[in-house]
């Protein structure tokens, strides 16, 4: 299990298990949502995020694409996109308190 939480510490989460993929994206989108050159995901099954502390905020950057972040402290935090994996979230690897 991993840990993990937004720099204010308003939210923490925890993933179980391995995860299924991890990516590197430079896109746009991932740029300025981020505020980075590059962003780093790793992927996990739905079912193996569990919000702890909190409750994220939720944005919908394009299509089926949701972005979650603390609405506190801004940090970005999960990615999810149905249409192109479904069951699967991204996490901002990051965010890890162990990345």
């Amino acid at each position: 299990m991993a840990d993990g939480g937004c720099h204010c510490g308003a939210i923490r989460y925890s993933v179980a298990g391995e995860p299924k993929h991890s990516s590197v994206c430079h896109c746009e989108s991932c740029r300025r949502t981020t505020g980075g050159l590059a962003t780093a995901w790793l992927g996990y099954p739905n079912e193996a995020l569990t919000v702890e502390q909190g409750e994220p905020k939720s944005y919908n950057s394009s299509g089926g694409v949701e972005r979650r972040f603390c609405g506190e402290c801004g940090t970005s935090l999960f990615y999810s996109n149905e249409p192109a994996m479904p069951g699967i979230v991204d996490v901002l690897t990051v965010t890890l308190d162990n990345p």
